[in-house]
């Protein structure tokens, strides 16, 4: 149980993408192949204070990357996912 606990930690799965990802290096657009979509993985926290939601993007580079895709023509179609993060149980998406 005590790992179970310690692996659900933020921390756990935030260390292990890091060195998950180290390997890799970010493409320049123009590296990029064409494809039917471009796909933006969500990076932004969704909240309501009342009646009024609030997007905040904790990542927007993501976006921004998306964008810059898209502008340079590498896929008609450009896609945002919606995701909420176990970590922060009062955002909702």
């Amino acid at each position: 149980m005590f790992i179970l606990i310690v692996c659900s930690l933020p921390i756990i799965p935030d260390k292990l993408v890091t060195y998950l990802e180290s390997d890799y290096q970010l493409s320049k657009p123009s590296n990029i192949a064409s494809a039917d979509a471009i796909v933006v993985l969500s990076g932004n926290n969704i909240f309501f204070r009342g009646d009024e939601k609030f997007i905040e993007w904790s990542d927007p580079d993501r976006f921004l990357a998306g964008i810059d895709l898209y502008k340079k023509g590498k896929a008609p179609i450009i896609i945002f996912t919606n995701g909420k993060s176990p970590f922060q149980p009062n955002m909702q998406g």
